[in-house]
């Protein structure tokens, strides 16, 4: 009597602004086949700051694999792809530690940096560049200004400064690679030419060697490392793809796929 097949299934991680959620999905006809999420609260320590412990995200995306992994039989998982919020970022020492909690998208406390890059850019070639209408305190770029300029105690120890895709993706691969559409929520990306923006950089005082790769949306990441395999509860040496911005993701996945279409989100 032969045993039962093992089922394949390709794997996604979606970093939200409240949980993270873990869905399976069929390989052959991708009918999902579990999802579980882990949600989380941010903090706010000053008036207009948002923050979160960078590990949270980890633990959160941890424990909502292995009850995603329970809840469909442990199937065989081919690959896993990420999805995610744009903007949040977080600064890495010389070995890829957090040195402060990421902060979060929504955070508006550099609205007096946020000026000065007014000032500072052309605003017409900033467009053109970035395709912002102009420099917000939403931005990572007035962000990454801010954190240069009122705690240099951490940027002195600053080597790279990864949003929540490529800190994810480092922390299963141990290499940085970042989706071009959630790069470009930085406003630190040329639309022109699909990389970083060199004056942009220049301008918040980051040079390239502290940005990950650009890639796009597919283009793989690396393999899961034998440590992330093990805390997930999954095989060593999966593949990791990129995947791109979560709001993007949710237009594709109700059907906003050409011209002519509109679809509509609420969070």
């Amino acid at each position: 009597m032969r045993g039962r097949s093992v089922r394949t299934v390709l794997l996604g991680i979606d970093l939200g602004t409240t949980a993270v959620k873990v869905g399976l999905f069929d390989a052959a006809t991708g009918e999902q086949v579990a999802l579980a999420r882990r949600e989380y609260s941010t903090v706010s320590p000053a008036p207009g700051w948002v923050e979160m412990d960078a590990e949270v995200y980890w633990r959160a995306t941890v424990a909502a694999t292995r009850e995603a992994l329970a809840a469909a039989g442990q199937p065989q998982v081919l690959a896993l792809g990420l999805s995610s919020q744009g903007q949040t970022f977080v600064p890495l020492d010389a070995d890829y530690r957090p040195l402060c909690s990421a902060i979060v998208w929504l955070d508006t406390r550099a609205e007096r940096e946020t000026e000065e890059l007014r000032a500072a850019h052309d605003l017409d070639e900033y467009r053109r560049r970035t395709l912002h209408a102009f420099p917000s305190a939403i931005d990572s770029a007035s962000k990454i200004l801010w954190l240069r300029r009122h705690e240099p105690d951490i940027w002195a120890r600053t080597r790279s400064l990864t949003l929540l895709p490529d800190y994810l993706g480092l922390r299963l691969t141990g290499e940085r690679r970042l989706d071009i559409n959630n790069a470009a929520s930085t406003a630190l990306v040329d639309q022109t030419t699909g990389d970083w923006w060199d004056e942009g950089l220049s301008t918040v005082g980051v040079d390239r060697a502290g940005r990950s790769p650009i890639v796009a949306p597919g283009e793989p990441i690396g393999a899961l490392t034998a440590q992330a395999a093990e805390e997930l509860g999954l095989p060593q040496g999966i593949l990791v793809a990129a995947g791109s911005n979560d709001q993007l993701n949710g237009a594709v996945g109700v059907g906003n796929v050409r011209p002519g279409i509109a679809s509509g989100t609420v969070g």
